[in-house]
């Protein structure tokens, strides 16, 4: 039954390289986050499914307690399906660029205006709108850059490796009760 177990994981190891190395390989876009949300999903799907058969096939040629294995089965089956689940990918993509720079805009504009005033006595519109206008620029400059993006989406895949993995370990583990 380990024998199952270690192949899996391995399986795990290779697919989640060569995730990455095409992460790094192509341009991120909209298109390439989707697919491989969408090779996540159907890479975990078929091998949870086939992991949980192997051990399956295996544990029905061995003499148990029925209710027993039951219970153990209808266990393993519900943790292939809860590992099936992976993070949506808005998580990884750009998080709304817009709002969070604005939200730097506004609170230099704010910051700006306070300063002025304790510092001058007096509010000075255009110079804290052109601080607010270069805040604004910058930070959609920062959350826009593109290798920000590619370490997202390669923590994306890490912590996805990681849900898959537990679920591998789980199902394990509930088969390994019945061993």
């Amino acid at each position: 039954m380990k024998e199952i177990f270690d192949v899996y994981k391995n399986k795990l190891d290779d697919f989640i390289v060569s995730l990455k190395a095409k992460v790094k390989q192509q341009p991120l876009t909209s298109q390439l986050l989707e697919e491989i949300r969408n090779e996540i999903n159907q890479w975990g799907k078929n091998n949870l499914n086939l992991m949980f058969l192997e051990l399956k096939s295996l544990i029905d040629s061995k003499q148990i307690d029925e209710y027993k294995k039951k219970t153990i089965l209808e266990r393993a089956q519900s943790l292939t399906e809860y590992g099936l689940y992976v993070a949506p990918i808005d998580l990884i993509q750009q998080e709304d660029t817009n709002s969070k720079s604005i939200y730097i805009a506004c609170a230099t504009l704010l910051g700006a205006s306070i300063l002025q005033k304790l510092l001058f006595k007096k509010f000075k519109f255009v110079n804290s709108a052109l601080l607010a206008t270069i805040a604004y620029l910058v930070s959609k400059s920062y959350f826009s850059d593109n290798q920000n993006n590619t370490d997202v989406v390669l923590s994306y895949i890490d912590d996805a490796k990681e849900w898959l993995s537990a679920a591998f370990d789980n199902i394990y583990k509930t088969f390994e009760e019945l061993a």
